[in-house]
């Protein structure tokens, strides 16, 4: 452990042992969880142990938050609905990124114009650090979508995210005719009305991916993040936590294989005089 990560700790410490709106149990759950998570990252420390200082954990209204958790960043207030909570410590874990992460309400990556970019990125790094021990997620469909765009954006959105950078994002969302932006605004819909019940638009969504994906002008970086980037793609609703919510994705596969056998064949450089010269 270095000197810093030490200094790290006895400042976390600190900031919660100031907080008189937590319980002794509660703070020693969440510095074991960050002391975990910074392990693991570096993650930016400034913001999350100045609200760690003052946050608050209530129970959230089942009129308002239709989401496992809410950050209410104006009143540092984490609200979370348990009957939506599957694995505890990874929906904390998302908060508590979020809360070291999103500098300002409703500016950078908190834009209402990302949120389903935002909560999948969230999702992606909790799982990353702390893994998920439920059968399902909060943000399954957020997840797939982040990471295909970030494919397309040669891992523009995690540089975004991290950097809570909504202009850099905003750059992404315009590659490809604006294709990224249209998905963008479906999937922001879809992470919305998906909650309140309403059947899920990941196949709508995955198929313009794939169209921005494969319509990109660079075709070697095409061909060679097709790995990655079927990896990512879903097609088969029993993978989901709500396979009945998923009509149309086993279209997604059939759609892909399609517009892949499209691609031409990507010819060698023509060779250099000097080329021709070391051959012969």
């Amino acid at each position: 452990m270095t000197q810093e990560f030490q200094s790290f700790l006895v400042q976390l410490k600190q900031s919660l042992d100031q907080n008189q709106k937590l319980n002794d149990y509660t703070k020693e759950s969440l510095y074991l969880l960050v002391q975990e998570m910074y392990q693991k990252m570096n993650l930016p420390k400034k913001l999350l142990l100045e609200r760690l200082k003052t946050v608050s954990f209530v129970q959230g209204s089942k009129m308002m938050d239709y989401d496992a958790y809410q950050y209410y960043m104006e009143q540092n207030e984490v609200r979370f609905q348990p009957d939506l909570v599957g694995d505890e410590r990874n929906v904390i874990c998302q908060a508590l990124l979020e809360m070291a992460i999103i500098k300002e309400a409703d500016k950078g990556m908190n834009d209402r114009e990302f949120v389903a970019i935002k909560k999948g990125m969230l999702e992606i790094f909790a799982n990353n650090l702390v893994q998920n021990e439920s059968e399902y997620a909060i943000a399954e469909d957020e997840q797939v979508i982040a990471n295909l765009i970030n494919v397309i954006s040669d891992g523009k959105v995690l540089e975004a995210f991290v950097n809570d950078n909504g202009a850099l994002l905003n750059k992404v969302l315009e590659i490809g005719n604006f294709g990224l932006k249209i998905a963008n605004d479906y999937a922001n819909y879809n992470c919305i009305f998906r909650k309140r019940g309403f059947q899920s638009q990941l196949a709508s969504i995955e198929m313009i991916l794939m169209k921005c994906f494969f319509n990109r002008e660079d075709r070697i970086k095409v061909q060679e993040q097709i790995p990655e980037f079927e990896a990512y793609l879903v097609s088969n609703p029993k993978v989901m936590s709500h396979p009945e919510q998923y009509r149309g994705l086993k279209m997604v596969a059939e759609n892909y294989q399609h517009l892949k056998d499209l691609q031409k064949v990507i010819p060698f450089p023509p060779m250099s005089e000097d080329s021709k010269t070391n051959v012969m």
